[in-house]
């Protein structure tokens, strides 16, 4: 097990970089997410609202240097627009590198499972059971790779994205 342990550390440590970026597009699928409500609020509160807008506040200050209620509505939903448009391409872009990390980490592991495995002495191989081994080889590593891009990386998405919104709140 001592093995498997040091080629998991070997692959985490190699793809740290990679790892790195897609936390980061992660944290930007969470902002996107979160601030989606926030032009509605403005659209809501300040457009579709009788009340004059009146400062107070940097972002009320803000909105009322716009002109005219239309015009802050078109700003409003610019800004919901590109706001989605952003979390599309984030999202994007999370899940497309997430799955280039993981299958190139499972290639790796794979590889060097099977190097470990080609290097044992041949009188280990007659004390063990062949098949589990080529069971784990075969299904093992890609558990592995499906526990990484469906398992662990939504749980801290989740947790992150909960945090996010409880702090919004």
């Amino acid at each position: 097990m001592r093995a498997v342990d040091k080629i998991l550390y070997q692959e985490f440590r190699k793809n740290s970089g990679n790892l790195l970026l897609v936390l980061f597009l992660m944290g930007l699928v969470v902002v996107f997410e979160i601030i989606s409500p926030w032009p509605f609020k403005v659209l809501i509160d300040n457009v579709l609202n009788p009340v004059p807008l009146v400062g107070g506040t940097r972002i009320d200050d803000f909105l009322s240097t716009f002109k005219s209620r239309e015009i802050l509505g078109f700003f409003v939903v610019l800004v919901y627009f590109l706001s989605s448009f952003m979390h599309s391409i984030a999202e994007y872009m999370h899940a497309i590198i997430t799955q280039k990390v993981t299958q190139r980490m499972i290639a790796n592991f794979s590889k060097k499972a099977f190097e470990n495995l080609e290097g044992l002495a041949i009188g280990f191989f007659k004390k063990q059971k062949i098949g589990d081994y080529i069971y784990r080889l075969s299904y093992d590593v890609h558990a592995l790779g499906e526990f990484l891009e469906e398992g662990l990386l939504p749980i801290i998405t989740s947790t992150v994205a909960l945090i996010a919104a409880i702090v919004v709140m």
